[in-house]
């Protein structure tokens, strides 16, 4: 019984971590053979400003707003790109940004919005601005030349209850233009979209990231794009990365290019997770790693083994309550012959005589005044049972005159005595038993049978 329970203990064990690894490994190979479509809403718009009338160019600018546009449209946004945009445009594209999402609305989709801007930018008295390519200096006030990105949010906010994430790109502040005193670098971020609660892990709130810390100017690059945009590029297909891995990993790789000149940094409230492109689900690897297989193949070949072990095991024996005491007779006469021949009893002596089913050999007769020790332990016991499952000492057996009837004690056994798979024998105490009723010592594997009357 206690190496059943055992065994089969070890055998669900095996069977929670097989399936557990399975299916681990069906979710990694599932999520290798079709990427997962978004759920929800994706909205852009890309300015990248570069041939300013009045101030100096910035050429990567251009191609950092056609190769962003790009990368987005293949990761299922609805992208509105203005190049080379003057104020008009820019507001226009603003408003035509709000458009979408509020139609988005009407198909009741969350949506997350990204704005993406490359040129010139700066602050001024507190505020961010991003300046357009008809932008003059001292020409009006800059509120009437420029947009304030201050002003963005609150349309953001404005549609709180569609808009579920807002990603603010900036890859500007590459000078001050109009040399004011604590213009170059951005300031603080003004009236984000806040995060709200979700039973799910989707992102919610706002996130900014600047191509460049507060206070400090961007490099315009060297190559076709820009170098925070270069970076980012390069970062936004990967399968599965969080938006927060991005940022680290385009911060870190723009610090180490720039020798520690320009450091991105990111800002805003935000909660959750939001990855660009998505196989297995945001935040998780793509990759099956090797152990992990190999656990699966030793999980299968320690269950498969262990669930033939236990076939063979319930071939062998079997849980029996009684036996056709007529048959067993029968069957045993010719081996009980030579067993009461060659005993020191006389065959009027002879009460019955004890069987092991499991081997089917003749263990012992019994008489009236005769009682034995059942176990392990060849030096205490009259009958051997060499199995490890089995105490030195077991089981007692003896014949009750008066009662006419077999008794059996158990000597408290480490794994118990049993009649069948629920009702144990308690220890220290006799319990009387019928001919032909079948017990065990500690499980299947040793099952014993006391046949009365025989002479």
């Amino acid at each position: 019984m206690a190496r059943w329970r055992k065994q089969s203990a070890l055998m669900r064990v095996w069977m929670a971590v097989l399936l557990s690894c399975g299916l681990l490994l069906y979710d990694g190979l599932l999520a290798t053979t079709a990427e997962a479509a978004p759920s929800e809403g994706r909205i852009a718009l890309v300015v990248g400003n570069a041939a300013y009338r009045h101030l100096p160019g910035l050429p990567n600018a251009y191609n950092d707003a056609v190769d962003v546009s790009n990368q987005l449209r293949q990761l299922s946004f609805d992208v509105v790109a203005l190049l080379d945009a003057n104020h008009s445009q820019m507001t226009q594209g603003i408003n035509r940004l709000m458009d979408k999402v509020a139609h988005a609305a009407d198909g009741e989709r969350e949506v997350v919005v990204l704005f993406y801007y490359a040129g010139h930018g700066m602050q001024v008295e507190g505020s961010n601005y991003l300046l357009p390519t008809d932008f003059k200096i001292n020409k009006e006030p800059i509120d009437q030349q420029a947009i304030n990105l201050a002003k963005l949010n609150i349309q953001i906010k404005l549609l709180a209850d569609v808009i579920r994430f807002s990603i603010i790109i900036l890859d500007a502040c590459r000078d001050n233009p109009l040399n004011i005193k604590g213009g170059e670098g951005w300031a603080k971020v003004q009236n984000p979209l806040l995060p709200r609660r979700r039973n799910d892990n989707k992102a919610t709130g706002t996130l900014y990231l600047f191509g460049t810390a507060p206070g400090a100017v961007a490099e315009d690059g060297q190559g076709r794009n820009g170098l925070f945009t270069t970076h980012l590029l390069a970062q936004m297909a990967e399968p599965d990365l969080s938006l927060i891995e991005l940022y680290k990993n385009v911060a870190a790789n723009v610090s180490q290019a720039s020798m520690g000149k320009q450091v991105p940094f990111q800002g805003g409230a935000f909660s959750g997770e939001f990855c660009f492109a998505e196989e297995n689900g945001c935040g998780r690897s793509q990759h099956i790693p090797w152990w992990l297989m190999a656990l699966v193949g030793l999980s299968a070949s320690c269950l498969l083994a262990l669930s033939w072990q236990y076939v063979r095991y319930r071939r062998r024996t079997r849980w029996v309550e009684g036996i056709d005491i007529r048959k067993m007779l029968a069957d045993d006469r010719d081996a009980l012959k030579q067993l009461i021949a060659t005993s020191k009893f006389a065959k009027g002596q002879v009460r019955g005589y004890l069987k092991d089913l499991h081997s089917q050999r003749l263990l012992r007769l019994l008489d009236d005044g005769d009682t034995v020790l059942i176990g392990r332990n060849a030096a205490q016991v009259d009958i051997v049972i060499d199995r490890p499952q089995v105490s030195g000492c077991h089981l007692q057996m003896g014949w009750d005159s008066e009662k006419g009837k077999m008794w059996l004690q158990d000597q408290g056994s480490t794994n118990g005595t049993w009649f069948g798979p629920k009702q144990r024998v308690s220890a220290d105490k006799r319990v009387y038993i019928e001919s032909g009723r079948v017990f065990y010592l500690a499980d299947q594997g040793s099952p014993l049978v006391f046949i009365a009357h025989i002479e």
